[in-house]
């Protein structure tokens, strides 16, 4: 696995499904024989309509869902703690934070998780700086999430995957459900935190403009499988496969 920070082997998901039809479950394959390698510090698209499964890919990289079978494996050498070093970012930011939870100690909670930080200070003098980090200001860390609009409840929720300086972000279609203002200064915001702390990206989205924007390769998927990949430069502009010409064209309206 030289010069890899993940490698993907024939990763398969199947989950059962109550169809309420006289009691039968049936089973849907969300991934069918998934493999592919990335580079650290590169971002790695992954596009595909609904239902293709990347959604499921992410969790399984993430570490959410176990997969049916196949291995997702991270360099030892570059992710040590799999816990800390490996974080994801959702893209329903009104769903990703506790209402109960100050902002504040809802950045804080995986410092305390992972005994990063001792002391209320110190996790109060940390917290401050996450949010300043993604451009919130420190002041506001004794309110709630539904005092934030969706942009600012993103940032949060960017600040407290920051709090564990993981080396590996899973970034789940995490502003598709904002304004297009809001997108674009959320983009910026996360090719700036790439650069500054070297960080590995997979970033799952059905918009391919954002994947052109960020990525340095790409795997196409459809029904669970991959069906086209390679240099971001190269997909857009000479794509191989028919699946991935339509949803260039559909992209481009």
């Amino acid at each position: 696995m030289t010069g890899h920070v993940l490698e993907v082997k024939d990763l398969k998901k199947e989950f059962t499904v109550d169809t309420g039809m006289f009691g039968l479950p049936l089973k849907v394959r969300a991934l069918d024989g998934v493999s592919f390698a990335m580079r650290a510090f590169d971002t790695l698209g992954v596009v595909g309509e609904s239902g293709s499964g990347k959604t499921t890919l992410a969790k399984i990289i993430a570490g959410l869902v176990p997969p049916s079978s196949g291995t997702a494996v991270f360099d030892t050498g570059v992710i040590g703690n799999f816990r800390k070093d490996v974080q994801i970012i959702f893209q329903n930011p009104y769903a990703s934070l506790d209402p109960r939870m100050r902002v504040g100690d809802a950045v804080a909670e995986p410092l305390v998780i992972h005994r990063m930080v001792s002391g209320r200070k110190g996790l109060q003098d940390r917290a401050a700086q996450l949010l300043e980090t993604v451009g919130i200001e420190p002041s506001v860390m004794n309110r709630f999430p539904a005092q934030f609009s969706g942009g600012q409840r993103q940032r949060i929720c960017i600040a407290r995957a920051l709090a564990c300086e993981p080396k590996f972000l899973v970034l789940d279609e995490p502003v598709s459900s904002l304004d297009l203002t809001i997108q674009v200064k959320l983009l910026e915001l996360f090719r700036q935190l790439k650069e500054r702390y070297r960080l590995t990206y997979v970033f799952v989205s059905h918009n391919l403009g954002i994947i052109r924007y960020l990525a340095d390769s790409v795997i196409v998927m459809k029904d669970g499988r991959i069906v086209e990949r390679g240099d971001c430069a190269d997909i857009f502009s000479a794509p191989r496969q028919e699946y991935t010409r339509a949803l260039l064209a559909a992209a481009r309206g």
